[in-house]
């Protein structure tokens, strides 16, 4: 009975309560946003300082996300575009290739100070970093706008040559910090990434 206990305890331990929906909007990738580079004066600068959006006037990114400094290639995989397979998508039929990513990617998710889980399948090698852009009350208008760092929120080596899965915690502490932006980055990596998913821990 003893063992059970401290078995149970460690399960615990390991795995904590996760609750709720993704937190990551569009962390599978299935939604791909298409734009025209001239149309935008941010891509455009973007494309200058390093990012490669895919070759024409059209760059496809995944729906609520954006290049936010640093430079990489990036790539939608879907399954039947191309002549691509499901050898490069891990579920659904869309997956995100980086190549040579030093850099960050901005996403549309929020998130309040708390305790989170991540999980998300990769396949590839380099350095995965994401981080969180936190944000408190400016004193100046008493509304959320003042900046108070980024945040890097776990360091992962990656090196498999096929889908592995991932799962890290982290936390995003208060210290007047009222909301936190997500973003993917990463070191010198080149990889596939799919089904990202952000809860809470109870």
């Amino acid at each position: 009975m003893k063992h059970l206990i401290t078995t149970a305890i460690a399960a615990a331990i390991m795995f904590p309560a996760v609750c709720g929906e993704n937190l990551l909007k569009n962390g599978d990738f299935e939604q791909v946003s298409k734009t025209a580079k001239s149309t935008s004066k941010y891509l455009m600068a973007q494309i200058k300082n390093g990012w490669d959006l895919g070759n024409g006037p059209i760059a496809t990114l995944p729906a609520g996300f954006g290049p936010n400094g640093g430079k990489c290639k990036i790539r939608m995989i879907e399954v039947g575009a191309n002549g691509e397979n499901k050898e490069h998508v891990h579920g659904g039929k869309v997956a995100a290739y980086f190549e040579n990513f030093h850099g960050h990617m901005t996403t549309s998710s929020r998130l309040k100070p708390g305790k989170y889980e991540i999980t998300y399948w990769y396949k590839g090698k380099g350095e995965f970093l994401p981080c969180a852009y936190r944000y408190g009350i400016n004193p100046a208008t008493g509304k959320l706008g003042k900046f108070m760092g980024t945040q890097v929120l776990f360091r992962k080596k990656m090196n498999a040559a096929v889908w592995t899965q991932d799962r890290q915690t982290f936390e995003i502490p208060a210290n007047g910090v009222v909301e936190a932006s997500l973003a993917l980055a990463a070191a010198g990596a080149t990889f596939y990434l799919d089904d990202i998913v952000v809860k809470a821990v109870k």
